[in-house]
């Protein structure tokens, strides 16, 4: 007979749930952890942060209860469990801290399964949240946020060395994949071609969610109209632009109308600079030339690696090549 995990009964009596009827474990990677739990009749999700995390898991409940006094119009995002004293999370003696929000419900698509109205949605929402999330001074709130721009800075000297180093030993291996080394050499020519432009405006930016993707929305509702954003831990400071450049990465290459869709739902909703758009073109290009992970996962033997690292040559082999038209998109020309 198997029992509750013990961590998420006390998780909830923390934050002031009822004892939960049920319990599925969602995730755990040693810093946090996520439960699915049943109180009540309502299904809610639990995430504790540890010590190291504290920041992080402050950030994503002082954002969604900001978020959710205008959630349900363009965007939705989950609902927060206010404990005692109206508190939207709740510290342990461990330095940790636990967050509640309902449980969503919807579904998960991959971006290749989206047509001109789903990306309209897509588009329209992160406007408004964007549009909202500018009401909400970081330094105000109490939010230790990161800012981008000062990390990117320090990444690019290193990332050339990295590279090479990582091509020499997947060379090594006896078992690249075919387009390998051309995969490095576009890496190689991002970086340089990029780097020369890259243009990151000191003091600029605003809180944005740092991993809007598909892994982080749900479609919801009778014909999958509503969107419902997920996970904000990872919130940062940054222009929206960026945020909205990343978000679209390859899509003004491979499909044009999805993409034209999403932009004019975002300005409907927000402003652009698009000047500034046109050089987030530049960052998010080198994001994509110092992305090591799918290489270190494949040169590591992690069994869910091959399929993520063979994707990654296509994708980086079309964005070098269509840097021009990305920024042409972008900049409105």
């Amino acid at each position: 007979m198997s029992h509750p995990p013990q961590d998420a009964i006390d998780a909830a009596a923390l934050i002031g749930l009822p004892h939960p009827e049920s319990i599925d474990s969602i995730s755990s990677n040693g810093r946090s952890r996520a439960w699915r739990v049943v109180c009540g009749g309502a299904a809610w999700m639990i995430k504790r942060f540890d010590a190291g995390e504290l920041e992080r898991g402050r950030a994503e409940a002082v954002i969604l209860a900001h978020l959710w006094e205008e959630s349900g119009s363009a965007y939705e995002v989950p609902e927060v469990f206010l404990g005692a004293g109206g508190r939207a999370f709740a510290l342990d003696g461990e330095g940790g801290l636990t967050l509640a929000t309902r449980w969503c419900a919807g579904e998960k698509r991959t971006w290749r399964a989206l047509g001109a109205r789903q990306w309209a949605g897509l588009g329209g929402a992160l406007g408004a949240l964007h549009a909202r999330l500018r009401a909400l001074d970081p330094e105000g709130a109490g939010l230790r946020l990161e800012r981008l721009g000062s990390r990117r800075a320090s990444g690019i000297a290193q990332a050339s060395e990295d590279i090479e180093a990582q091509a020499r030993s997947v060379a090594a291996s006896g078992r690249a994949p075919e387009g390998a080394a051309g995969y490095f050499e576009d890496r190689q020519g991002l970086l340089l071609e990029c780097a020369q432009g890259w243009v990151w405006p000191e003091g600029s930016g605003q809180i944005v969610h740092n991993d809007f993707n598909q892994h982080n929305f749900l479609f919801a509702g009778e014909d999958l109209e509503r969107i419902v954003v997920l996970d904000w831990e990872r919130a940062a400071v940054a222009p929206a632009e960026f945020e909205v450049v990343r978000c679209l990465n390859l899509l003004p290459l491979v499909d044009p109308a999805g993409a034209g869709a999403f932009l004019g739902a975002y300005l409907d909703a927000a402003p652009l600079d698009r000047g500034l758009l046109g050089a987030m073109v530049d960052v998010c290009l080198i994001d994509h030339a110092i992305k090591h992970w799918p290489t270190l996962a494949w040169i590591e033997g992690q069994a869910w690696a091959e399929a993520h690292f063979e994707e990654h040559f296509e994708i980086v082999r079309i964005l070098r090549r269509g840097r021009g038209a990305l920024r042409r998109f972008f900049e409105g020309a």
